[in-house]
């Protein structure tokens, strides 16, 4: 009787183990799915900035074509977003920085 008193227990205890584990695994899975969505949202949000930034000061170089600041301001944004934007941005921009790259010098400080 005591032998099969230990074995219960000892099945008890092993249930409660894998259960544990499960459970941890199960909170771990969900919190790592939730702090990835989380950072991706960040990254969304500055990605919307610096496109926001990129699209701002084309407009006003294209806009302003005679004054070279706001070309210089699409530059510095055009660096900026480079990091998040894609392959056909970055062409189009390329494309119009080599439009204005002869007609521009820096601006003075």
């Amino acid at each position: 009787m005591l032998i099969l008193a230990e074995e219960q227990l000892t099945g008890v205890i092993i249930a409660a183990i894998i259960t544990l584990i499960i459970t941890l695994i199960g909170t771990v899975v969900s919190y790592v799915f939730t702090k990835k969505k989380e950072i991706d949202a960040m990254i969304r949000q500055n990605k919307i900035l610096k496109y926001d930034e990129l699209l701002k000061a084309l407009a006003v170089a294209v806009k302003e074509s005679l004054d070279t600041n706001p070309v210089w301001d699409f530059i510095i944004a055009y660096n900026m977003a480079s990091a998040y934007a894609n392959d056909l941005v970055i062409d189009a921009c390329n494309d119009f920085i080599e439009l204005k790259n002869n007609s521009i010098s820096p601006p003075a400080t």
